[in-house]
């Protein structure tokens, strides 16, 4: 509605007494058209809508299906594969804290020992510790009492320092 137009002046011009009954007849017959109007307006968008709902669902079963060939079947989607068992050689079995002989070949076997898992590393002295390293020059140097670091010397700087 068009806010510049005062609807006060027309609602009185057609609920006046004196208004001629040929205005009001007129206006009655506009008001009945155009509600007609409007119901014909929603009974064809309802319309449509339920067209399209069945097309919707129609429309995909009457389409014919494509085919590569003959009429499709279930086991057409499946694809076979064929493979050829193992032979018992190639069998490995395991166990906790056992070891077989696996041959993959007729000259060649080699036996595999296993130990049970320690739950912590071994300690040795200091001496082992050195011993470990006897090729290399090391030191073994303490800050505290009970810690102490290994220290690697490299034989290149202690030669070229005065």
């Amino acid at each position: 509605m068009d806010p510049t137009i005062d609807p006060q002046p027309l609602l009185k011009d057609l609920f006046a007494e004196d208004a001629s009954p040929e205005f009001r007849r007129a206006s009655f017959q506009a008001t009945l058209r155009a509600a007609r109007a409007r119901r014909r307006r929603g009974q064809a968008v309802r319309a449509l809508a339920v067209a399209a709902l069945v097309a919707s669902v129609v429309t995909p079963r009457l389409r014919p299906r494509r085919s590569t060939g003959g009429a499709k079947t279930e086991a057409s989607t499946l694809r076979i594969v064929l493979s050829k068992p193992s032979s018992a050689t190639s069998m490995v079995e395991t166990r906790a804290g056992d070891a077989q002989l696996v041959a993959t070949s007729a000259g060649f076997c080699r036996t595999i020992e296993t130990r049970e898992a320690r739950s912590s590393p071994r300690q040795i002295s200091d001496d082992q510790l050195l011993a470990l390293f006897a090729e290399r020059p090391v030191a073994l140097v303490r800050v505290e009492p009970p810690a102490a670091r290994l220290v690697f010397l490299d034989d290149s700087e202690s030669e070229s320092s005065p």
